[in-house]
Parts: C-alpha cells; structure tokens; sequence
C-alpha cells in the first residue's frame, strides 16, 4: 500500500485539488480515497484498466462528491488553492506542450505525468503502443471527435491511434501512457 501510496498520491492530489479548488479538502479527500483503496482492494480487478486508473476514478467521485455538498457548508470554510502547477517541474517539450513528469515504470514502459497544452496548442498524431488514460484536470481538450471538459477521463486501447489532439483554450490534464507511442 506504501508503494502506491507514493506512487499515486500527487496525482490524485492533483486531481481532487483542481476540482474541488480547496487543497484542505483535497487532502482530506485523498485520505479517504486510499483508506477506500486499501477496503476495496480485493474487488480491484484489472480487466477493467489500471490500477492508477481505478484510483483516480475514485478520487474524481468523491471530489464530485464533495462537490455536490459543498454549497451546503459555509463559505468560510472553503479556501481556494492557487490556479496553476502544483510542486511544479515543468519542461516544455514541443512549442506550446509542457510536461511534468511524475512516475516511470521502466519494467512496464508507462509513465504518469501532468500534461499542459497552451492556447491553440496541438499535439502530433500518435498511435498508441498501451492503454492510454487522461483525465482532464482544466481547459478543453479535443481529441479528434470529442471534446472533453475539466474532470473527463478518456481510454485508448493500444493500437488505435488519435489523428487530431488540440485546445483552443489551452489545457491541463493527466495522462498515463506508454513509453513506446509512435508518434506520425
């Protein structure tokens, strides 16, 4: 539980901040998020994607959770985290793509990293060599057809591809994914 503990508590720290914007409930979120990781351990099933997956799914739902309450409680007690990176290692790799990377998993060619494109910004067509996860964090992200909003999460199975990623608005998100993408 440790080694996931560390493996996954920024980005889903991350995760929970950027929707609920309140970093004392995030961290109370994800307290309660990994004590339901740790009862809920032995229903995990992998054929239903990643472990990290199944996390951030939980940690989505209960900062929508929160949310739905939250207009309930005191407006005192909400105290907004700042916009923008969080213990922040950027590095722009392509014009108007930054990225910070938050895990590798060499034995496994995934990586888990923050993603920021900026306004008007389009990644390259890609065909993905493993399961691909990306949950939008802020922004809009069009992926080909779709255009998903803050707290979306998107699957691409290995062997497909995504011929057009872009935002007009410029967007964070968080994406696992492979290592051995090719990109056209």
């Amino acid at each position: 539980m440790q080694a996931l503990y560390t493996r996954t508590h920024r980005i889903v720290f991350t995760l929970i901040v950027r929707i609920t914007n309140n970093r004392e409930i995030a961290e109370e979120l994800m307290g309660d998020v990994f004590r339901e990781v740790w009862r809920g351990a032995p229903e995990y099933d992998p054929a239903g994607g990643s472990v990290v997956g199944w996390i951030m799914n939980q940690a989505r739902s209960r900062a929508i959770d929160w949310l739905r309450i939250a207009p309930e409680k005191s407006q005192e007690s909400v105290v907004s985290a700042p916009h923008g990176p969080l213990e922040s290692e950027w590095e722009e790799v392509a014009p108007g793509i930054s990225c910070n990377l938050l895990a590798t998993d060499a034995e496994k060619d995934r990586v888990s990293m923050l993603v920021r494109l900026a306004p008007g910004a389009a990644y390259p067509p890609h065909r993905h060599a493993g399961i691909e996860e990306l949950y939008l964090l802020d922004g809009e992200l069009m992926i080909d057809d779709k255009t998903l909003h803050p707290g979306d999460y998107n699957r691409a199975l290995p062997g497909t591809g995504d011929q057009h990623v872009w935002s007009e608005t410029g967007c964070t998100c968080v994406l696992l994914t492979s290592t051995r993408d090719v990109l056209r």
